[in-house]
């Protein structure tokens, strides 16, 4: 049987987990660009015509080769989960995607209102992921990976690493659509203030990382 630590710290993850998938939906439905960490996979998407989902689970298992090169060893067997949450994940997007597909917003201060409301949210499962101590979908899970290894707050690396994403996808988007795809402002804005976001919610979501630990020291 599970142990009380595993099923809280699991159960809180996966509610991070779901809560990412439906903020990065509700970022990309504000019409104002994707979110970072999804420039990559939207423009994928763009190109070969398969769903945002398809490409983001491609995507994430490059990431999670990313993270076993960059921690050999220390990639524990356990790690390997991030494989079906990612595919739980990439389909947590298709499936609001397809929800969302009659949601349009028009006027411009509504897409900035969703926009900054999908970025909080983002915010909140990431740090809901961070704080539950158990695994990562693979983006947060390498961007946790390189801070350990620079020792720097996950906050700043996961900052850095969104907007080295952005860069990568305005390429190859100019590259292979002769034009900029799913890159605007609402992308910039989401690259500049999640990593702060995060760095918000995790000092703030202690007792929920309290709570998971909880029975583990009980046990003890």
């Amino acid at each position: 049987m599970f142990s009380n630590s595993i099923v809280r710290r699991y159960a809180v993850f996966l509610c991070g987990v779901a809560t990412t998938g439906f903020s990065i939906s509700l970022i990309t439905k504000a019409g104002l660009g994707t979110p970072p960490i999804s420039s990559l996979p939207y423009v994928l998407c763009e190109i070969f015509s398969f769903s945002f989902g398809t490409f983001t689970f491609v995507f994430n298992l490059a990431l999670i080769f990313g993270q076993l090169l960059l921690l050999k060893k220390e990639f524990t067997p356990a790690q390997y989960l991030q494989i079906p949450v990612t595919l739980l994940f990439s389909c947590v997007i298709d499936l609001v995607m397809f929800l969302l597909s009659g949601f349009t917003v028009e006027a411009y201060p509504a897409r900035i209102a969703l926009l900054l409301a999908g970025c909080v949210t983002l915010g909140f499962g990431i740090a809901l992921q961070v704080v539950a101590e158990a695994i990562y979908i693979p983006g947060e899970g390498l961007v946790r990976a390189i801070a350990a290894k620079l020792k720097k707050e996950f906050g700043i690396i996961k900052t850095v690493f969104d907007s080295g994403m952005v860069t990568m996808a305005v390429i190859l988007s100019l590259a292979c659509c002769q034009a900029v795809v799913g890159f605007r402002e609402g992308t910039i804005i989401a690259a500049l203030i999640v990593g702060s976001i995060v760095r918000f919610f995790i000092r703030r979501l202690q007792p929920v990382r309290e709570w998971c630990r909880a029975s583990r020291l009980e046990q003890a």
